[in-house]
């Protein structure tokens, strides 16, 4: 059944350039279509300036239902028009094109790009969830379109699954910016309907439900994607801001519901861009960004401990393992190793561990050879090595300090993109611990095995 405010499928539009070949959807502002350029044979998506409870159709012309309303009409309208000309300047590969925008029927229209794919509302019926690294980097592109659309003045105000595609080659677009602010004081009117700011329950925080428009702001975009980014590792509604309100003053049970899959740094940074109050929410979308960094790189180990375990030895098949808060030094036997893996840096550290660790092995171990059979001791050199007391050598260093050299930084800045990580300064200080104990070790095993004395040559 069609929507009355919808115009029929076969309407021409722009003096008979594009023709409507399908419905998309009818919004709180707007009605869009899949259209055809009828001289090139092209598809596009036809954006209309309709506001429900304002608006009526009269035949194919949008009329205003409610005189009082008029002002308030074309006041959103010229600011539809504007907001077409500038999201036309946001240049950003998650951003759709706006190609055309025209007057007709006595209201306003822009052509834009045609996405072959499905929204994110509809993946989450297909499929139940997304996979967490799958879904931070859908949060990541939409962060970096934000950060775009925020730096030209604009507001979304309603970023949810239904408003996010994807293409066939998983490529993903922010979409429908019919409800986005950019209104001074002076732009305010009076509306006699409640659609003045409409809003999705469970992606609106506090300010855009009580249609404070001078609150709003990026703040209010990135708590409706913390709240889209919950619904895509859960597929549970999100929770209401009140709600949230209510469980962090202690009245109610926590609302937010996570598998035991996801990592707790994702968690976090939900709950921190679903905080209620908007000064308490990331301000930015490149603050947002940073953060993510970390719970990408949480995946690898869901951060359940913070005392993580760092294997800094293995001689003769025992692991000694000095504990991540330096409050006790332990000798284990196990063949697994106990590694954050979030951090390539830290990943090729170990690795120079485990190679240094299986020389000084082989130091401990071994003996002459030659051609492949093993040389018999001189009778008159013979002596039993004395072994290395590794624990007390492990001891000497528990309080082991390292500073940082120039070279050192300038090598975790690079590797780091820039940034010095805290995690992988605290594995190069462990890599260099344990390269000090290892030089110790060597030392004490020379020093208690003494090499023989060559004899001299007989005269």
């Amino acid at each position: 059944m069609m929507n009355n405010n919808m115009l029929p499928i076969g309407t021409m539009l722009r003096g008979g350039t594009y023709q409507i070949t399908k419905h998309l959807n009818n919004g709180g502002f707007g009605n869009t279509y899949v259209v055809e350029n009828v001289f090139f044979h092209e598809t596009y998506v036809a954006k209309e300036f309709f506001m429900r409870g304002i608006n009526k159709r009269t035949g194919t012309s949008v009329s205003i239902s409610q005189e009082d309303n008029k002002q308030t009409f074309e006041s959103q309208k010229e600011k539809f028009k504007k907001e077409a000309q500038r999201i036309r300047k946001l240049n950003h590969a998650c951003i759709v094109r706006i190609f055309d925008l025209f007057e007709d029927n006595d209201t306003y229209y822009y052509i834009m790009d045609y996405i072959e794919g499905e929204s994110l509302e509809d993946w989450l019926k297909h499929h139940g969830t997304m996979p967490e690294s799958e879904a931070l980097n859908v949060t990541r592109n939409i962060l970096d379109a934000l950060s775009v659309v925020h730096s030209a003045g604009l507001t979304h105000m309603d970023i949810k699954p239904s408003n996010i595609l994807r293409d066939l080659k998983g490529g993903i677009y922010l979409i429908d910016f019919g409800a986005s602010k950019q209104m001074t004081n002076d732009e305010r009117h009076t509306l006699t309907t409640n659609t003045a700011m409409p809003y999705t329950p469970g992606y609106a925080p506090t300010e855009q439900i009580e249609g404070d428009i001078k609150k709003v702001g990026p703040w209010t975009d990135l708590y409706a994607l913390g709240a889209t980014l919950y619904r895509l590792l859960t597929n549970n509604k999100p929770p209401s801001s009140s709600d949230i309100t209510d469980h962090l003053s202690g009245q109610s049970s926590d609302p937010f519901s996570f598998s035991n899959s996801i990592s707790e740094s994702t968690r976090s940074l939900i709950r921190w861009m679903m905080q209620p109050g908007r000064g308490k929410r990331p301000q930015s979308a490149n603050e947002v960004i940073q953060k993510l960094k970390n719970s990408e790189n949480g995946l690898a180990s869901d951060n359940k401990k913070d005392n993580e375990d760092t294997i800094l030895n293995n001689i003769n098949g025992t692991q000694t393992v000095v504990s991540a808060n330096r409050n006790e030094t332990q000798t284990v036997v196990s063949t697994t190793i106990i590694n954050d893996k979030s951090l390539s840096s830290r990943n090729r550290i170990i690795m120079g561990i485990s190679i240094i660790l299986l020389c000084l092995l082989y130091i401990l171990i071994k003996k002459p050879w030659n051609g492949g059979s093993i040389i018999e001791p001189d009778p008159f050199e013979e002596y039993q090595p004395v072994p290395v007391d590794t624990a007390a050598v492990v001891a000497c260093f528990d309080d082991f300090v390292y500073e940082l050299t120039a070279e050192d930084s300038i090598t975790l800045m690079v590797e780091g993109g820039g940034t010095l990580d805290a995690e992988a300064v605290a594995a190069l200080v462990e890599y260099k611990k344990a390269v000090a104990i290892d030089e110790a070790l060597q030392a004490e095993f020379d020093r208690l095995n003494p090499a023989p004395a060559e004899e001299a040559p007989a005269q």
